[in-house]
């Protein structure tokens, strides 16, 4: 197809077909694409048309793309043809293994590194016969009769295929999103809710601290930590309302004139032990999930003891030893799992369990709902009693 050089006018269509200048030029954009093996990935066809130039391309000399619905469509049986020639040569490649004399000059043969790889020639000879019909001579469209079928059939699976690649891409890109949601309302909440942002900075002062001393002892942080001897798992049902016999934290918090937090934590721990727990999920993102019944009875809670903050006390597993050659303490770790209710038009059924993450502390915080502004002290103190759940990323 490449025409005489002598009184030859070069034009954007070819058509008194491609000069010299114009062949080197497809070759150097073709080199760009084959990072130096010779053979470019079939999943680069689409990136290599938008840059080859008019007629195998679509960037025109002023290097605009135009791509219209027709180019779409021959791109397909371009994209066809080229899988026919891949499976052609593996077929070939596969009859050759046989032989004895494949095994003798295996070595000698270059590695693709591209699995589906195509040569120069493949596709340039392939976008002429699509994108340049009229430049083919009769002779070679008569001999390629068999292979358009064949190429027909394959553009037919490779339509299959894209649809349910899309189905699958579809559905990832609702589970990201959704994914995406919930961690912004997550974040939205723990901006805003006091309690938690106070707690995250204090845990992250107990930890700079811990990560501070084991500097001056000239010992890894790391070193220090302490794997769970126990693993168990705590069961949240869901539940449609409060149960009618039930006692609230708030009531059997009523006996102290002036709770303190510790006093939050130790009563929490005595009624769980005597009786179920009903919660209720806060957070932005499970807040719809409302409230679960789960049970603490049976729980030893070992390794665990109280840390008490400036405003809260935390009841947390000592995860940490001081010194690398101290003798590691047992600890209990308690992972959360759930069951939550699916309904469809046939009734409501639950789910299978699900793990949502592993109780990292029980939180007591104490507030005042009003304030006496001649005392200079809050009145009806309140006691809030959280199960913290999330992820302990560095035993995880």
């Amino acid at each position: 197809f490449i025409t005489d050089e002598v009184a030859h006018v070069e034009d954007e269509e070819w058509s008194m077909g491609a000069s010299k200048g114009q062949v080197i030029e497809l070759a150097s954009q073709f080199m760009q694409f084959d990072s130096g093996t010779s053979f470019v990935s079939l999943s680069s066809l689409h990136g290599i048309l938008l840059d080859l130039s008019i007629p195998l391309g679509y960037r025109n000399v002023k290097g605009e793309v135009i791509y219209t619905p027709h180019d779409r469509i021959v791109e397909r049986f371009i994209r066809a043809e080229l899988n026919v020639i891949l499976r052609a040569e593996r077929i070939e490649a596969a009859k050759q293994e046989e032989s004895r004399l494949y095994w003798l000059t295996k070595h000698l043969t270059r590695k693709r590194t591209f699995n589906a790889g195509i040569s120069f020639s493949d596709l340039v000879t392939t976008l002429l016969y699509w994108r340049l019909p009229d430049m083919v001579p009769y002779s070679i469209k008569a001999t390629r009769r068999d292979r358009v079928e064949e190429v027909s059939l394959m553009m037919q699976a490779v339509a299959i295929t894209d649809f349910y690649r899309m189905l699958v891409a579809r559905r990832k890109c609702r589970e990201t999103k959704e994914t995406m949601h919930q961690r912004i309302q997550f974040r939205t909440w723990s901006i805003t809710d006091r309690h938690y942002t106070r707690r995250l900075q204090e845990v992250n002062q107990l930890k700079a601290d811990e990560r501070e001393q084991a500097r001056r002892r000239r010992q890894r942080w790391k070193d220090l930590q302490v794997l769970p001897s126990e693993q168990r798992y705590i069961d949240f049902h869901p539940l449609d309302d409060l149960p009618s016999q039930m006692t609230l934290h708030d009531d059997v918090m009523k006996a102290h004139r002036a709770p303190k937090p510790q006093t939050g934590v130790e009563t929490f721990l005595q009624s769980s032990r005597e009786s179920k727990v009903v919660l209720r999920f806060i957070d932005g993102r499970n807040a719809k999930k409302g409230l679960v019944i789960t049970s603490f009875q049976e729980e030893s809670w070992t390794g665990w003891h109280s840390v008490r903050l400036p405003n809260d006390s935390l009841y947390v597993p000592l995860r940490r030893k001081k010194r690398k050659e101290h003798v590691s303490e047992p600890w209990l770790k308690l992972d959360v799992r759930m069951r939550t209710r699916e309904s469809n038009r046939f009734g409501t059924r639950l789910n299978k369990w699900k793990e949502i993450g592993v109780i990292l502390d029980i939180q007591s915080v104490v507030y005042n709902e009003g304030w006496d502004e001649e005392k200079q002290r809050g009145t009806d103190p309140k006691n809030i009693v959280r199960v913290n759940v999330g992820t302990m990323r560095d035993i995880d």
